[in-house]
């Protein structure tokens, strides 16, 4: 065969085969990291990117919402039009932030006729 294949592919499987290990976190893992009940630690500061890489995730179920990143990059106020949708939307935060080895606390949990809307605060 053209440029030596089998030569190649031989030497290949004498040195053994490359290993790749794939460092991406199962669903399950992540649905065992919200579970960890650690305590907060006091002197770590959410960043920024952090947030917005949450709140890029949030974005990926499709449902209609809006977000408005509170005073502190920690803190974050989300809405949509059903408790249904607004579910929808802090799961794929929380397991975003379980990606990112950070916890979310919700704080407040308020609907009424036609909207929810919560109070989210993210911490290590």
């Amino acid at each position: 065969m053209a440029d030596n294949y089998l030569e190649k592919r031989y030497s290949e499987l004498q040195e053994g085969t490359k290993r790749i290990v794939n460092q991406t976190p199962t669903l399950d893992t992540l649905l065992k990291r919200l579970q960890d009940k650690e305590e907060k630690d006091e002197g770590y500061e959410v960043k920024q990117a952090q947030t917005d890489a949450l709140l890029r995730s949030a974005c990926l179920p499709g449902v209609e919402f809006s977000a408005n990143p509170g005073p502190l990059a920690a803190e974050i106020r989300l809405s949509a039009p059903s408790v249904y949708d607004l579910g929808k939307v802090v799961m794929a935060l929380s397991l975003k932030a379980a990606q990112l080895h950070l916890k979310v606390r919700e704080e407040e949990l308020s609907m009424d006729g036609r909207s929810a809307s919560i109070k989210l605060t993210v911490y290590r």
